[in-house]
């Protein structure tokens, strides 16, 4: 890092008290780019509700190759702290997230009228705790993306489908 900054060690301790603080300052920086991005794409009235649906996969699909499955696992191990805030902040965004998704998708006939929204966004994190975790992606063989993917695509999306929803095609 320091070679990339064209910084010495003693100049990055300045603004870094060790190599934990660094870590959780580089990856929950990430995190945070990650979730406005998201937020951008589930808030751009010029898109309609399917066209946001689509562009948020197709953004979390591109970032998540960027993150090595060995590097979270690394991370988990060795910087407990820093997983465990990360994953606070997983737990603290998905529901605001998804519940406002929902309630749109609703008021446009897209998503069902009658799924109870506090179980299913329950139902997404724990899918997503679960399937997100190093240990499970390298059990299960598949990426990040193939993951991140099925996750939101096939298993929890398509059963809250109305089946009036024409505009909804799967890809």
């Amino acid at each position: 890092i320091c070679r990339s900054l064209v910084m010495s060690r003693k100049t990055m301790y300045k603004f870094f008290s060790n190599k934990e603080e660094l870590l959780r300052e580089v990856i929950l920086n990430r995190s945070r780019c990650k979730s406005a991005a998201i937020d951008e794409i589930l808030s751009d009235d010029g898109l309609d509700f399917m066209q946001r649906f689509r562009k948020m996969i197709e953004y979390i699909s591109k970032e998540s190759p960027k993150e090595s499955i060995h590097f979270m696992q690394d991370v988990k191990t060795n910087a407990p702290n820093v997983w465990s805030e990360l994953v606070e902040m997983r737990n603290r965004d998905i529901p605001i997230r998804m519940g406002n998704f929902l309630k749109d998708g609703m008021k446009r006939g897209i998503i069902k009228k009658d799924i109870k929204t506090d179980i299913f966004i329950k139902m997404h994190l724990a899918v997503v705790n679960e399937l997100m975790n190093p240990e499970t992606l390298l059990q299960l063989g598949y990426t990040i993306a193939d993951m991140i993917q099925e996750i939101i695509d096939t298993v929890l999306f398509f059963g809250i489908m109305d089946q009036n929803a024409n505009e909804f095609q799967k890809p």
